[in-house]
């Protein structure tokens, strides 16, 4: 399977309406114990879509959703380092173990194959994960007994309940 990034839109985290955006988020099921790290995304209605935008994204509608939970912070360089080391990889064609799960040979990619593990660069270590691939993404969800969130799970933590474009409101 060729290595596929995840859209950048896709890959925003809400991290309580206050950091940056780019690492994927886990959703946990309300039957289950509440996990540390995460914020409640209550029940209710919700616009989701967007008029006069993309074609893709129209028409924005109304949409009612179930709660959920959701990470509150990103996943570090750190944090996927540590996962990748700590589950059997499979072996990827012409590079290191669970390759395709990190798109590795990007000089942005700021985990590194080195002395047979995986390493977050010096000075990196706290930032949040990118080049993970949706295949990574979703392992590293499974890995932690949660699930990536669905389009509309993902608008809504994004977005909020009141229509606005981005987590901070309608401007860029």
């Amino acid at each position: 399977m060729a290595w596929k990034p995840i859209a950048p839109f896709r890959w925003v985290l809400l991290t309580a309406l206050v950091a940056g955006f780019t690492h994927p988020p886990a959703v946990y099921s309300l039957e289950k114990d509440i996990p540390s790290g995460m914020i409640l995304i209550p029940a209710g209605e919700f616009m989701i879509g967007r008029s006069g935008g993309p074609k893709n994204e129209a028409p924005s509608h109304r949409l009612q959703l179930p709660a959920f939970w959701i990470d509150r912070k990103l996943v570090t360089q750190r944090q996927y380092a540590d996962f990748m080391n700590t589950i059997q990889l499979p072996q990827a064609h012409g590079g290191p173990p669970g390759a395709h799960y990190f798109n590795y040979d990007d000089p942005d990619a700021r985990i590194r194959f080195e002395q047979g593990r995986w390493q977050a660069d010096p000075g990196f270590e706290q930032n949040p994960a990118a080049e993970v691939s949706l295949p990574g993404a979703e392992a590293y969800c499974r890995h932690l007994g949660r699930r990536l969130p669905n389009e509309a799970e993902w608008e809504k933590a994004a977005r909020g309940s009141d229509g606005r474009l981005y987590p901070w409101g309608n401007e860029r």
